[in-house]
């Protein structure tokens, strides 16, 4: 069922806080005055940057359409429409509740509840419920997450192909909003070749989107309502289903546990970063209990899973957090693989050189749409992921080694 709502994560990731205009990127504005267009995307950066410390709830309800497209990447139908509204209190409360509507199938809704480390889905005719769900697999790790965008169009700028400019003012929702454009150089008949997207002018937030195959829209998302920092009652986050329905309940081993506990659990030393940003501390180190999944708490390494007996250990400044996930690497396999990086063949992984020890660098691996950086050092493979900028998690890693 996770499968079947991630797409509403490209959705969220398009609306919350949608960063992507940091001011150390080259971009090039396409009308008028390129300093002034210069200025204003400078402007909306730092806008940003603020914004994602300001806003800790809201209460969106949006609209999204894609359509079907023939072999040669030309739309001919709408293939989805989804209807959604989404309750959100950070750092760990989420609720959405989406009505789906497919051509040519029947119509499917789901509601998703996270409370903590606690996650429920039901649909039309099945509940899924996780409990001690480990941070770096949990639901909200995957769709909500305010730099998705931001980190998407970095890549994209470092890699040569992206053009950037606003082009207009307009209104959406009832507020104020920059118009900006993005045009790829080299397009993709399925994922378009230029992009328009309508920013809130106050917050910085995403609020329409439009995606193109030439001149002809192929998705498109836009908000309907948005309230930064609405009121929260306990029951928005409240959990109710049928009894009637087929139930699935699945402990998924995440534990609490100290420092001390973490080398003998984890059968290894944790790396403890020597830099973090200003206000970062750790609050607190867990660990994925092999027996809750069945495994058996000690296996021979041709056995045991890639991340085997992970530990976690929980940084944050009081308003975001910071996630290092660590493990023995007992695998043959190569750095990616063995890192278990984009299994799905579908995020770009940019290569990153850490300083290493008598001159040898070690190969780093940053997933901007995830946000997330990797490596492996003296046989620990690591994996961090926060609100952070990648120079910053670059600079975190460098602490590492």
């Amino acid at each position: 069922m996770k499968k079947q709502i991630l797409i509403i994560g490209v959705s969220v990731a398009f609306l919350l806080l949608c960063i992507f205009l940091i001011l150390n990127l080259n971009l090039r504005t396409r009308t008028g005055s390129s300093g002034a267009h210069a200025a204003m995307l400078k402007n909306i950066a730092r806008n940003a940057s603020a914004s994602i410390r300001n806003i800790t709830t809201y209460h969106v309800k949006l609209e999204r359409r894609i359509l079907n497209t023939t072999d040669m990447g030309k739309p001919n139908s709408v293939g989805e429409t989804l209807v959604c509204e989404i309750w959100r209190q950070y750092p760990d409360k989420y609720k959405e509740i989406t009505f789906i509507k497919r051509y040519g199938a029947p119509s499917s809704w789901h509601v998703v509840v996270i409370n903590g480390s606690s996650y429920y889905c039901e649909g039309p005719s099945n509940v899924e419920i996780i409990t001690n769900s480990p941070p770096f697999d949990s639901y909200t790790s995957d769709i909500d997450y305010p730099y998705d965008l931001q980190n998407y169009l970095i890549s994209l700028a470092e890699m040569g192909n992206v053009e950037m400019g606003i082009v207009g003012d307009d209104v959406v929702a009832g507020r104020a909003t920059y118009v900006v454009e993005r045009r790829l150089s080299r397009g993709n008949a399925a994922l378009g070749n230029r992009e328009m997207l309508w920013v809130d002018k106050h917050t910085s937030v995403c609020l329409q989107q439009k995606i193109f195959q030439g001149d002809v829209v192929i998705s498109e998302m836009k908000v309907k309502s948005f309230e930064p920092n609405a009121n929260m009652r306990p029951d928005n986050f409240a959990v109710q289903h049928s009894s009637s329905k087929d139930s699935c309940v699945i402990d998924d081993g995440y534990r609490e546990i100290s420092i001390e506990m973490a080398r003998t659990l984890g059968g290894f030393t944790p790396i403890i970063p020597a830099y973090l940003p200003e206000g970062y501390k750790m609050v607190s180190c867990g660990w994925r209990d092999p027996e809750a999944s069945g495994l058996p708490s000690e296996l021979p390494d041709e056995k045991a899973p890639l991340w085997y007996k992970p530990i976690y250990l929980r940084f944050s400044d009081g308003v975001s957090d910071l996630w290092i996930c660590e493990a023995q690497k007992r695998d043959a396999c190569g750095a990616e693989a063995s890192l278990n990086l984009n299994p799905e063949g579908t995020s770009t992984i940019l290569d990153v050189k850490l300083p290493g020890g008598r001159g040898r660098p070690v190969d780093a691996y940053y997933e901007p749409v995830k946000n997330t950086i990797s490596f492996i050092h003296r046989g620990i493979k690591v994996r961090l992921k926060g609100n952070l900028t990648r120079e910053a998690l670059v600079r975190i890693s460098e602490s590492m080694i």
